[in-house]
């Protein structure tokens, strides 16, 4: 998916597809089963056993935490970031529009995995990830990678003032008008941010789909509207 981790053979970073079936686990028990198995077979499909994987719970927020083998094929609650430097160990969770966003220190050999909307950017949560990066693993962010995953792009994200307030410093770079409405590219937020944050610029891709345009690729909650949420799965973690 991403040129910036193609030299790393160990590393397995991917996002699940429409065809391969919702992710987000929501209703009922019937519901609930359908789900699991999508998501076993898509581990499966990438050879990795569904006991050797995380879950992060999403709340749109900025918790970001470091997990390690004791939390194998659990759901970290209240979480939209996990970190890890253990191999075999494969961080997951789910996106229908907000960013995944796949981190990388080669030098550390530690991956992390972050759920970013308009809320957890607005709370800071990838400064949360990099801090966590420092401290945890003893990261230079000069030496993160870092791949900005398919999500609703500039072209849908239509946005109210009050918003649109919160991202005030990045109205020039990040803000479009058209036809009296406001849209803002929130990929290119998280890149600003991440520079910002003193990651290299040339360490930062970016995956230019759009998940509201894509309506045969991707769900999307902002396009499709559903009852109950139907997503993608992001998957990174090294063999």
């Amino acid at each position: 998916m991403f040129k910036v981790f193609q030299e790393f053979s160990d590393l397995t970073v991917t996002l699940s597809e429409k065809k391969d079936g919702s992710m987000k686990i929501v209703g009922d028990a019937q519901s609930a089963k359908i789900i699991t198995g999508n998501r076993r077979r898509f581990f499966e499909q990438l050879g990795i056993g569904e006991e050797n994987t995380v879950a992060a719970d999403i709340v749109h927020g900025s918790e970001v935490k470091i997990i390690g083998s004791k939390d194998k094929n659990k759901t970290i609650l209240r979480t939209d970031g996990l970190l890890t430097e253990e191999r075999g160990l494969f961080l997951t969770l789910t996106v229908a529009d907000c960013l995944p966003i796949f981190l990388y220190d080669p030098q550390k050999e530690a991956v992390g995995l972050v759920h970013a909307g308009w809320k957890g950017l607005d709370k800071g949560i990838l400064a949360a990830a990099v801090e966590e990066f420092k401290n945890g693993f003893g990261s230079n962010p000069i030496d993160v990678l870092i791949g900005i995953g398919p999500a609703i792009s500039a072209c849908h994200f239509e946005v109210q003032d009050d918003v649109l307030e919160r991202f005030r410093e990045f109205r020039a770079e990040a803000l479009a008008r058209r036809e009296g409405r406001t849209f803002l590219d929130l990929k290119k937020i998280v890149r600003l941010q991440l520079v910002k944050l003193g990651l290299k610029e040339e360490n930062i891709e970016t995956n230019p789909e759009c998940t509201f345009c894509l309506k045969d690729k991707y769900f999307s909650a902002r396009r499709d509207k559903p009852e109950e949420i139907e997503a993608m799965l992001a998957v990174i973690g090294r063999i």
